[in-house]
Order: structure tokens, then sequence, then C-alpha cells
């Protein structure tokens, strides 16, 4: 469990880090368009491509942070439960 919830998180850094990657990358491909060093031909080529990469990196994204969110409730869940356990099997009668 553990294994797995440390390689959701350096997943996660990784497709924030590309997220942010493509934002630089499609605000440069606008400006090099805009300024006519990129051919409208491959501006559009390379924006769609762009888009798309980071559609499926929002959703990754998501997807990933609930999942780890979820592990952590559930160990916070875990650790109250058997602190409530250890109370009460303590308990003289």
């Amino acid at each position: 469990m553990d294994g797995d919830l440390t390689v959701k998180q350096k997943r996660l850094v990784m497709a924030q880090k590309r997220s942010i990657e493509l934002e630089t990358l499609i605000c440069k491909i606008y400006e090099d368009n805009a300024l006519g060093k990129l051919p409208h031909a491959r501006f559009v080529a390379l924006d769609a491509q762009y888009a798309e990469e980071q559609d499926a990196l929002t959703d990754e994204i998501k997807e990933l942070e609930a999942a780890i969110n979820g592990t952590e409730k559930s160990r916070k869940s875990v650790g109250k439960f058997i602190a409530l356990i250890d109370k009460y099997e303590n308990l003289t009668r």
C-alpha cells in the first residue's frame, strides 16, 4: 500500500510539472505564430497535440489527487480505530 501511494505521489508531481511545461509551450507557439516565426499549419498541429496531452494530464491529475486523498483518509481512519481499540482494550472491570 505504501509503495502504491509513493508511485501515485511521484506520478502526480511529474504530471503537474508536465502540465506547467505544456502551458509554457502553448504560450510560446501562440507567440511564434503571431510573430510569423511558426507556420500556421504547424501551429495548428502543435496546438492540438499539446491541448490533447494537457486534457489527459488534467484528468490524470484529478484521479491521482482523489486516490491519494482517499488513501490518506483511510490511514487516518485506521489510526483512529486502532487508538479506540487500544483505549477500550486496556479498560479494567
